[in-house]
């Protein structure tokens, strides 16, 4: 924690505007599957699993990526975000603006609702690129961490312009250069991995040895993953796009891989944490990874050897494995360590040595993230079970999720009154002892 610093930090409604609101998109999710039913599970096309996916990706994902950068950039890398309120503000208005477009045009088909959602996630996305890729620009070379963060600007951009694609060629305003499943396999492997992945990768590289309390990445690791996994992922996409099937597929499997080799580093520095036991949020983070292994394998299979899966909606058992078992439980886990932490420095930087923040735990205590974890298993077997049989656990599924998910919100806001009241004791304080503000 040597490293971390408050003097560039935005204020704290920056970074939690994203954290806290996250949860409510996977939240929307269940509530999509309740409506949707046994259909949505049927096939990685239906506009009902269309829809679930960019409500993790775009909404659940996104923001808490942009949430946790916003703090991270200034405050681990000693680079702010030039005007961090407009930024956020224009961020998460037009996000949510054009994932609601998006969703309208998937469940809906409004007319105009993939072109509203182009123009207005494009925009978005593009400020947030513009604004930490000029922050990044003058972060020293030598730092891994920032060097991850370019290249995943990279997979963000090609995942939005694939996707902005699509989205203007579906309302007829462009014509589309690919087929499109294959501009869909390309969007969602750019989104997942060379966006998502990369920048867990690279987040990691700083909070897994300072919260897990293990040894610091390999360096091989460090320096060469992300960089590695955008080129393999420029090398696969122009043989999907010249349509070279063989070299095609075998650079799929290289890719699927890339998260295998991703979770295998991170698990066996956490089987070396000196930690004395595991805790709830230490889990999140072994079947979070767990389950992106579980995925990449089932796609790597039913990429070279289709053969061997009759079951032809083996796609949505990766998408579930991916979205919900490995994203959703690693960012869960980051969730109850860096939201209690963001709210312990900014108290603390408050205080300035007169009145000690809370502890960590006290601001969320263990036995409420131990009761949300449980539910967060069920929903997870659920969900998983509902991708084999639909017509049985699609129902208990979307209901469990929604659960979880609403309680996992609930734990993260319970933060805020507990900062509303020790800054209320703070200005208590500094009325009693006036020369202490300098204003004597």
């Amino acid at each position: 924690m040597a490293a971390v610093s408050l003097d560039a930090a935005p204020p704290l409604d920056v970074p939690l505007r994203f954290l806290l609101t996250a949860p409510l998109f996977s939240a929307l999710v269940g509530v999509l599957m309740l409506f949707q039913g046994p259909f949505l599970w049927t096939s990685q096309w239906t506009p009902g699993a269309l829809g679930v996916t960019h409500l993790m990706t775009l909404g659940l994902m996104l923001f808490s990526i942009v949430g946790a950068l916003l703090q991270m950039l200034p405050v681990m890398l000693g680079v702010g975000v030039a005007q961090p309120r407009l930024v956020a503000g224009a961020v998460q208005s037009g996000v949510v603006g054009g994932l609601l477009c998006l969703e309208s045009a998937f469940l809906w088909r409004v007319e105009g609702g993939f072109g509203g959602a182009a123009v207005l996630l494009g925009t978005a996305i593009g400020v947030f690129v513009l604004a930490c890729g000029h922050a990044l620009w003058h972060v020293p070379r030598g730092s891994a961490t920032a060097t991850g963060l370019r290249w995943a600007l990279v997979g963000l951009v090609a995942a939005i312009v694939l996707g902005a694609s699509m989205a203007l060629g579906l309302e007829g305003w462009l014509p589309l250069p690919l087929s499109l499943p294959r501009l869909v396999t390309m969007h969602l492997a750019w989104g997942l991995l060379g966006w998502n992945l990369v920048v867990l990768a690279s987040v990691a590289l700083v909070v897994v040895p300072m919260f897990q309390v293990t040894p610091a990445y390999p360096r091989w690791f460090a320096v060469g993953f992300p960089g590695a996994t955008v080129v393999l992922l420029l090398a696969w996409s122009l043989a999907e796009w010249q349509r070279w099937s063989i070299l095609s597929d075998v650079l799929g499997v290289a890719v699927a891989m890339v998260a295998v080799c991703f979770a295998l580093v991170t698990l066996r520095l956490h089987w070396r944490s000196r930690r004395a036991m595991a805790d709830a949020i230490t889990r999140h983070w072994w079947v979070g990874l767990g389950s992106m292994v579980s995925a990449a394998l089932v796609w790597a299979l039913g990429r070279v050897a289709p053969q061997w899966l009759q079951w032809t909606e083996w796609p949505v058992l990766v998408g579930t494995l991916l979205l919900f078992g490995g994203f959703l439980s690693v960012l869960t886990g980051m969730f109850y360590r860096i939201v209690p932490f963001l709210v312990w420095m900014h108290l603390q930087d408050l205080g300035q040595g007169r009145l000690l923040a809370p502890n960590v735990r006290k601001l969320l205590p263990q036995d409420r993230i131990e009761a949300q974890t449980r539910a967060h298993w069920v929903s997870l077997a659920l969900l998983v079970g509902a991708a084999c049989w639909p017509t049985v656990l699609a129902y208990p599924a979307g209901a469990a999720l929604l659960v979880s998910q609403l309680w996992l919100a609930h734990n993260l806001w319970g933060v805020v009154p507990l900062y509303r009241a020790h800054c209320a004791r703070l200005d208590a304080l500094e009325a009693k002892t006036p020369l202490a503000t300098g204003l004597s």
